[in-house]
């Protein structure tokens, strides 16, 4: 499947077909393409929590304010924020002198821009920009394996954040169901298509807002 005939061909699933467990291997894959994720300074904020249990994707459902297709997926990856991005700032910058990113003299200035104090608004818009685009390739990774998946921010932060056991300083940002999608609209009893797109004329500019091509 070629990358553009990937993209074409993902959608956010509701329905699927009835339960089963994905093997883990494949779960290692889809982590695998969030690696290659680009992040700033590359302090790859993101943790990833897989919910398979029954009677565990039962009370995430719940904080899900209910949503059926946390139950009927295979499971539920819970994608996580780690908002103490400077926490591995030696390592990083020592990376970034080893594999020539960064001269050693420049080192303590990156350092001095890496861990000064932000606000915690600040933050979060940094570090939720960065997650997002994790979340974006797990939801492609799992769609070359042929699994069909749906990203959630509908939910009790407080609450996911409680069930999960997390510390003060992770964050739950998204959940993204995932398993086989069921093909077909039981009550049409028709397959279901891809919602219409906008054209590219649409959302396209050129040097100003108001400037089309």
């Amino acid at each position: 499947m070629s990358f553009i005939d990937l993209l074409k061909s993902r959608r956010s699933i509701h329905n699927y077909i009835p339960n089963k467990k994905i093997p883990k291997e494949d779960f290692k894959k889809i982590i695998e393409a969030v690696r290659y994720t680009p992040s700033w300074y590359n302090a790859q904020p993101w943790e990833f929590v897989v919910i398979e249990d029954e009677e565990n994707k039962k009370e995430l459902q719940k904080i899900a304010f209910k949503q059926a297709h946390v139950t009927t997926a295979s499971a539920v990856i819970c994608v996580l924020w780690d908002t103490k991005i400077w926490r591995n700032a030696e390592q990083i910058l020592k990376d970034w002198v080893e594999f020539w990113y960064c001269k050693p003299e420049k080192v303590p200035a990156y350092r001095n821009a890496f861990i000064k104090n932000r606000s915690e608004q600040r933050l979060r818009e940094m570090t939720i920009r960065n997650v997002s685009l994790s979340c974006m390739n797990i939801l492609l990774a799992a769609k070359e394996l042929w699994y069909a998946t749906c990203p959630m921010l509908w939910f009790n932060q407080p609450s996911l954040s409680d069930f999960l056991k997390l510390p003060e300083d992770i964050i739950p940002i998204m959940m993204i169901t995932i398993w086989y999608e069921d093909l077909w609209d039981d009550w049409k009893g028709i397959e279901k298509q891809k919602l219409p797109l906008k054209k590219i004329e649409e959302v396209l500019h050129f040097e100003s807002f108001d400037k089309f091509n």
